[in-house]
Protein backbone atom coordinates (compact mmCIF):
# COMPACT_ATOMS: atom_id res chain seq x y z
CA UNK A 1 0.00 0.00 0.00
CA UNK A 2 1.23 3.47 -0.86
CA UNK A 3 -0.07 6.96 -0.34
CA UNK A 4 0.85 7.84 -3.94
CA UNK A 5 -2.35 7.55 -5.96
CA UNK A 6 -2.88 5.19 -8.83
CA UNK A 7 -4.49 6.94 -11.77
CA UNK A 8 -7.27 4.81 -13.25
CA UNK A 9 -8.66 6.10 -16.53
CA UNK A 10 -12.21 5.47 -17.68
CA UNK A 11 -13.54 4.83 -14.17
CA UNK A 12 -17.16 4.66 -15.31
CA UNK A 13 -16.45 1.64 -17.51
CA UNK A 14 -17.38 -1.93 -16.62
CA UNK A 15 -13.83 -3.25 -16.30
CA UNK A 16 -12.53 -0.11 -14.64
CA UNK A 17 -15.10 -0.42 -11.86
CA UNK A 18 -13.84 -3.91 -11.07
CA UNK A 19 -10.26 -2.65 -11.09
CA UNK A 20 -11.31 0.23 -8.85
CA UNK A 21 -12.85 -2.14 -6.31
CA UNK A 22 -9.66 -4.24 -6.24
CA UNK A 23 -7.42 -1.20 -5.81
CA UNK A 24 -9.48 0.31 -3.02
CA UNK A 25 -9.82 -3.09 -1.34
CA UNK A 26 -6.04 -3.27 -1.37
CA UNK A 27 -5.76 0.04 0.47
CA UNK A 28 -4.60 2.11 -2.50
CA UNK A 29 -5.42 5.73 -3.13
CA UNK A 30 -7.08 6.07 -6.54
CA UNK A 31 -7.38 9.13 -8.74
CA UNK A 32 -10.11 8.02 -11.12
CA UNK A 33 -10.66 9.79 -14.43
CA UNK A 34 -14.00 10.48 -16.04
CA UNK A 35 -14.87 12.31 -19.22
CA UNK A 36 -17.81 13.87 -17.39
CA UNK A 37 -17.52 14.75 -13.67
CA UNK A 38 -21.29 14.24 -13.47
CA UNK A 39 -20.66 10.48 -13.42
CA UNK A 40 -18.63 10.51 -10.19
CA UNK A 41 -21.67 9.84 -8.00
CA UNK A 42 -22.66 6.94 -10.26
CA UNK A 43 -19.22 5.36 -9.87
CA UNK A 44 -19.22 5.91 -6.10
CA UNK A 45 -22.68 4.31 -5.83
CA UNK A 46 -21.50 1.29 -7.82
CA UNK A 47 -18.30 0.55 -5.92
CA UNK A 48 -18.36 1.98 -2.40
CA UNK A 49 -21.14 -0.25 -0.98
CA UNK A 50 -18.81 -3.22 -1.64
CA UNK A 51 -15.93 -1.70 0.31
CA UNK A 52 -14.91 -0.73 3.82
CA UNK A 53 -15.99 2.71 5.00
CA UNK A 54 -12.50 4.18 4.70
CA UNK A 55 -12.36 3.52 0.94
CA UNK A 56 -14.29 6.70 0.10
CA UNK A 57 -11.51 8.83 1.56
CA UNK A 58 -8.99 7.20 -0.80
CA UNK A 59 -11.00 7.86 -3.96
CA UNK A 60 -10.86 11.09 -5.93
CA UNK A 61 -11.96 12.03 -9.42
CA UNK A 62 -10.57 14.18 -12.20
CA UNK A 63 -12.20 15.08 -15.51
CA UNK A 64 -10.13 14.15 -18.58
CA UNK A 65 -10.90 13.70 -22.24
CA UNK A 66 -9.04 11.24 -24.47
CA UNK A 67 -9.21 13.75 -27.31
CA UNK A 68 -7.76 16.76 -25.43
CA UNK A 69 -4.33 17.47 -23.93
CA UNK A 70 -5.64 19.55 -21.03
CA UNK A 71 -5.37 18.11 -17.54
CA UNK A 72 -3.29 14.99 -18.19
CA UNK A 73 -0.10 16.28 -16.57
CA UNK A 74 -1.98 17.50 -13.51
CA UNK A 75 -3.80 14.17 -13.21
CA UNK A 76 -0.53 12.24 -13.25
CA UNK A 77 1.36 14.59 -10.89
CA UNK A 78 2.51 12.65 -7.85
CA UNK A 79 0.97 9.39 -9.02
CA UNK A 80 2.68 6.08 -8.42
CA UNK A 81 1.13 4.22 -11.35
CA UNK A 82 -1.27 4.43 -14.27
CA UNK A 83 -3.92 1.88 -15.21
CA UNK A 84 -5.41 2.93 -18.53
CA UNK A 85 -8.82 1.42 -19.28
CA UNK A 86 -10.51 4.40 -20.97
CA UNK A 87 -11.59 3.96 -24.55
CA UNK A 88 -14.36 5.48 -26.62
CA UNK A 89 -17.53 3.41 -26.55
CA UNK A 90 -20.21 4.94 -28.78
CA UNK A 91 -23.83 3.85 -28.59
CA UNK A 92 -23.87 3.22 -32.34
CA UNK A 93 -21.03 1.80 -34.40
CA UNK A 94 -19.54 4.61 -36.52
CA UNK A 95 -19.43 4.16 -40.28
CA UNK A 96 -15.70 4.85 -40.30
CA UNK A 97 -13.68 2.70 -37.86
CA UNK A 98 -11.13 5.51 -37.57
CA UNK A 99 -13.73 7.52 -35.62
CA UNK A 100 -13.37 4.92 -32.89
CA UNK A 101 -9.76 3.84 -33.30
CA UNK A 102 -8.11 7.25 -33.59
CA UNK A 103 -9.43 8.63 -30.25
CA UNK A 104 -8.49 5.35 -28.54
CA UNK A 105 -4.93 5.46 -29.86
CA UNK A 106 -4.51 9.19 -29.25
CA UNK A 107 -5.94 8.89 -25.74
CA UNK A 108 -3.61 6.02 -24.90
CA UNK A 109 -0.65 8.04 -26.13
CA UNK A 110 -1.77 11.06 -24.06
CA UNK A 111 -2.04 8.89 -20.94
CA UNK A 112 1.33 7.21 -21.46
CA UNK A 113 3.14 10.44 -22.29
CA UNK A 114 1.73 12.15 -19.20
CA UNK A 115 2.78 9.16 -17.07
CA UNK A 116 6.25 9.29 -18.58
CA UNK A 117 6.58 13.03 -17.92
CA UNK A 118 5.45 12.47 -14.32
CA UNK A 119 8.12 9.82 -13.87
Amino acid sequence: MTDRPIVLTGASGFLARHVLIRLLSGGHHVRATLRSPDRADEVRAAVLPQLAADAAARLSFVALDLTADEGWDAAMAGAGALIHTASPFPIAQPRDAAELIRPAVDGTLRALRAAHRAG
